[in-house]
């Protein structure tokens, strides 16, 4: 399940209408449209006004992670994996994101010193 996924749950679950959602976490219709199509994402600061106003959990709402008690909590994809595992395997997809676009930033450089090179060096022989 998504995030906008889980947004429309909380939708559902407690709202007649779309302009009673928006009005209860003070944003416009068309935000909440968007939320609900996953073409934007929230802000924190309206994540965190969801979580308050329907009483859902913050871990809940951004990664799916149910608690099951205080001290440990399960994810909603597995019954093994705990807050920690989850959290752990997103930062680390985050972290592999980045390394592709620092490796993409690399090749764009070299092969924008090489196009500069190459012209420099027509430029010599001219």
């Amino acid at each position: 399940m998504s995030l906008s996924d889980r947004i429309r749950k909380v939708y559902r679950s407690n709202c007649n209408s779309i302009e009673e959602f928006a009005e209860l976490i003070d944003v416009s219709e068309s935000s909440v449209h968007k939320w609900f199509s996953g073409e934007v994402v929230p802000r924190k600061d309206k994540l965190s006004r969801i979580c308050q106003r329907f009483g859902v959990s913050i871990e809940w709402l951004e990664y799916g992670i149910e608690a099951v008690n205080d001290k440990e909590t399960k994810c909603e994809h597995c019954s093994s994996c705990t807050e920690k595992d989850r959290l752990i395997s997103h930062l680390e997809e985050r972290l592999n994101d980045k390394d592709i676009i620092i490796d993409s930033l690399r090749d764009q450089l070299k092969m924008y010193k090489h196009q500069q090179d190459d012209y420099t060096d027509k430029s010599k022989q001219a």
